[in-house]
């Protein structure tokens, strides 16, 4: 994740400088509409209404044009939040910032075919990596999506979290096809994938398991053939000293 933060402050640098030159240059061709209507008072009629109808080409693509560069100034400051730049590795934080982060990112991902449902609990604050967590929450979403692409039809993903005693409880589920009895030992793997060779690397979920080993955590699998699966992930509010 360091890695990623990394790469996320250098494209977050290289987009926000082209990015502001498109945006100024989008300002100008508004102010330049507006007085070019403006000069077109008092005109002749005809060479008037012609000027006018560029005008209003003119204002409707600037608008276009503003909206672009405001949603590609949204994605950056997304891309920003989740990977936590200029934020200490280790603090204390609710991870409902980090899964309302995630989700924000992973919206082209669901499209219009998946409902998400958030089913949000009152969660104290944890002492965690913030990013290794948003990472987390990105693999068990992506995980959720293929599932539903394998299984075809309209998905739904559920992300629910709770607290009990001195723990964090964040659960993921979908309606996908689920996965295998056989394979429910051997989905933490690294290199397990059931995906094909040109398709999964099989070290997502992984990643997962090694994450919450770190905060000293554990992650748990329910799932049946055709019913879907539920990743429960329960993170201890501070993780307990070294011996």
């Amino acid at each position: 994740m360091a890695c990623l933060g990394r790469l996320v402050a250098g494209v977050a640098h290289e987009v926000n400088n082209p990015l502001g030159a498109l945006q100024s240059s989008v300002n100008t061709m508004g102010i330049a509409a507006g007085k070019l209507s403006g000069w077109c008072k008092g005109q002749n009629p005809a060479i008037a209404e012609r000027i006018n109808a560029l005008v209003d080409t003119l204002t409707a693509v600037s608008a276009q044009a503003e909206s672009s560069c405001n949603r590609v100034t949204g994605v950056i400051e997304n891309l920003k939040q989740f990977a936590q730049l200029d934020r200490a590795e280790v603090q204390w934080t609710n991870v409902h910032a980090g899964i309302e982060s995630t989700l924000r990112l992973l919206q082209h991902a669901f499209g219009d075919r998946i409902d998400v449902v958030t089913e949000f609990g009152e969660l104290p604050e944890i002492q965690c990596s913030p990013r290794d967590l948003n990472q987390l929450f990105m693999n068990l979403l992506l995980n959720a999506t293929e599932a539903i692409d394998g299984a075809g039809g309209r998905g739904r993903v559920v992300v629910r979290t709770s607290a009990h005693e001195d723990c964090v409880i964040v659960e993921i589920s979908d309606n996908g096809g689920g996965i295998a009895e056989e394979h429910l030992d051997k989905i933490f793997d690294p290199g397990f994938t059931t995906k094909g060779v040109r398709v999964g690397t099989g070290l997502g979920l992984a990643v997962c398991h090694q994450i919450v080993r770190a905060h000293q955590g554990k992650i748990e699998v329910a799932s049946q053939p055709g019913a879907g699966a539920a990743f429960t992930v329960t993170l201890p509010r501070r993780p307990p000293e070294p011996e």
